[in-house]
């Protein structure tokens, strides 16, 4: 595998990996070869297995590759993408993508940070748990909130460190009953 990840700096690079493997930083790299172990590990299955034992495989290695980068990287899923119906999704830690779907749907958030995207919030549908925030009125928390090139962008912690920015969507549009606390 490790061959494998070198080829592809060597030709993405121009020349050495090397250079760019000390500016990634050693989570990088682990996380990298992580990664082609848990796509490799699928590949090699369609040529040893049965076609429905390389299927499952191939289904499990985005699961894989999750798992590895939370244990090697200590990240989580960058996109969250919920069903059709209501779906929870918690935006934990680092800078996730959140996509709810079709239904009413819950988006949790918690003091752990980052900087988080929610592509379809429906107004009346969807709503943003900031249970963990500790706010105790819907003043608290939109007087965070403003408007930036159409979207809204709301700093939960005030200090930059939790943002969650709704896409499409105002401040003129945001309400208590957009939020639970």
């Amino acid at each position: 595998m490790v061959p494998i990840l070198l080829a592809f700096l060597s030709w993405r690079s121009g020349g050495s990996p090397w250079p760019a493997l000390r500016k990634a930083g050693l989570a990088a790299v682990l996380g990298g070869i992580g990664l082609v172990a848990a796509m490799g590990g699928a590949i090699l299955a369609f040529q040893t297995t049965t076609i429905a034992n390389a299927a499952f495989l191939l289904a499990a290695s985005p699961f894989l590759a999750a798992i590895l980068g939370r244990l090697i990287l200590g990240e989580s899923v960058d996109r969250l993408i919920g069903g059709k119906g209501s779906d929870v999704l918690r935006g934990d830690g680092g800078d996730d993508t959140l996509v709810g779907g079709n239904g009413s749907d819950q988006l949790v958030f918690d003091l752990s940070g980052g900087t988080d995207v929610v592509e379809d919030f429906a107004n009346g549908t969807d709503r943003l748990d900031l249970r963990a925030f500790g706010f105790t009125a819907f003043s608290n928390v939109s007087t965070l909130a403003h408007n930036h090139s159409g979207d809204l962008v709301i700093d939960l912690r005030g200090d930059g460190g939790g943002v969650v920015t709704i896409e499409g969507f105002t401040l003129a549009s945001f309400n208590g009953a957009d939020v639970i606390l």
